[in-house]
């Protein structure tokens, strides 16, 4: 559950989830969520480095500078062992490949809602 920001000067911040299924999320995707004013991120845990990896959405937020995290949340996916590959979130929608299933998971998300 670990990943990085880097800045205009090639220096890397990283950053590790604490919640208790991100600590150890395999991190492969990540999309900007341009919903908010606040600095946030979707990330995608999946299992197709790590078999056993729980494949899940991570919301992180920001605060106004990058420099920490402020929230974190996880949803796991409806389908394990499925690889998911690319995340994509578009208004209100949230959406995850599953490679080896061939199916596209949807989050839909609530006008106004925490994520």
């Amino acid at each position: 559950g670990t990943f990085g920001f880097i800045d205009s000067n090639d220096n890397i911040k990283y950053f590790k989830l604490t919640s208790s299924q991100g600590q150890n999320a395999s991190l492969l995707h990540l999309n900007f969520d341009l919903r908010k004013k606040d600095p946030g991120l979707w990330l995608l845990s999946s299992s197709i480095i790590y078999t056993d990896a729980v494949n899940m959405f991570v919301r992180v937020e920001f605060d106004s500078g990058w420099s920490s995290i402020t929230s974190e949340e996880t949803l796991a996916l409806p389908t394990q062992y499925s690889k998911a590959h690319r995340i994509l979130p578009i208004d209100d929608v949230v959406y995850a490949t599953e490679l080896s299933t061939s199916k596209l998971a949807v989050l839909s998300l609530e006008k106004n809602c925490k994520w």
